[in-house]
């Protein structure tokens, strides 16, 4: 008993002793393979003790991502033909960012209609998913792209309704990095701007309709907003379900189609 008493105690000592392993260097993988449809996927490999950035340029615009997980996440490549630029950062202290991992190329013809039928971070849907489902058996006897266009729009404004504890979490600041999740906007049926035009988005693009999510600003709403813009015979529709709703809750006058000059866009997804 002595004898394993001893080996025991000598075991701990150099497991106290043995010097710590040093932490993996953080690396990702970034796929341009499907760069020429508009998309890039990046994979992470590392630990989230620091914020995680994507940022992807071309030319002098540029958007940047909150990166989250460590699953392939798709980001859309929306800033027109040209060569782009796409890197992953670490936060180091502050607002400072150390890139370890980039990756370059070009884009001589974007297809728009292309583009904006993806998945990506921000309208991140699957067939399987229970809000795909439900839309799917919606628009099943949609006999054109317009009728399943409306009845996705309908079944919207007529069930989702505003989260104002939620914008009130957002205006206080307290939503940074917040990403909508389609799933749990269908199922509670609650949502602010970000969430009626994720899931309108996620919605149209599952039915074969390019649709893009915009953020900006209105002359209807007065705070940041978000809303859609989806493209049916060659031409871009601008639709805003999240104002409608609320006119159709208040009994106000509203029109399907927004006029152009009543949107500011900032940013395009």
């Amino acid at each position: 008993m002595r004898k394993k008493l001893f080996f025991f105690a000598a075991a701990l000592l150099i497991t106290f002793l043995a010097p710590a392993a040093a932490p993996a260097a953080p690396s990702a993988a970034i796929d341009t393979s499907k760069a020429s449809a508009g998309v890039v996927t990046v994979t992470y490999t590392g630990d989230f003790s620091k914020k995680i950035k994507v940022m992807i340029k071309n030319g002098d615009e540029k958007y940047t991502y909150d990166l989250f997980t460590k699953d392939p996440t798709r980001f859309p490549l929306q800033m027109g033909k040209g060569g782009y630029t796409v890197t992953v950062l670490r936060g180091l202290s502050g607002d400072s960012y150390s890139p370890f991992a980039t990756a370059s190329v070009n884009i001589d013809e974007p297809d728009d209609a292309e583009l904006y039928l993806h998945s990506i971070q921000l309208v991140d849907f699957a067939p399987e998913m229970k809000s795909m489902k439900g839309f799917a058996a919606l628009t099943k006897d949609g006999a054109r792209l317009k009728d399943k266009l409306d009845l996705v729009y309908g079944y919207i404004v007529d069930n989702v309704s505003y989260d104002y504890d939620k914008a009130a979490e957002a205006a206080a600041g307290r939503l940074s990095g917040y990403l909508p999740v389609i799933d749990d906007t269908y199922k509670t049926n609650l949502g602010i701007c970000y969430d009626y035009s994720s899931l309108f988005a996620a919605a149209l693009r599952s039915a074969g309709i390019p649709t893009r999510l915009e953020m900006g600003y209105s002359t209807k709403v007065e705070s940041y907003h978000a809303w859609n813009e989806a493209l049916l015979g060659g031409k871009w529709f601008k639709m805003d379900t999240t104002y409608d709703a609320a006119a159709k809750k208040y009994k106000m006058a509203f029109s399907q189609a927004k006029a152009d000059a009543d949107y500011s866009v900032v940013k395009k997804y």
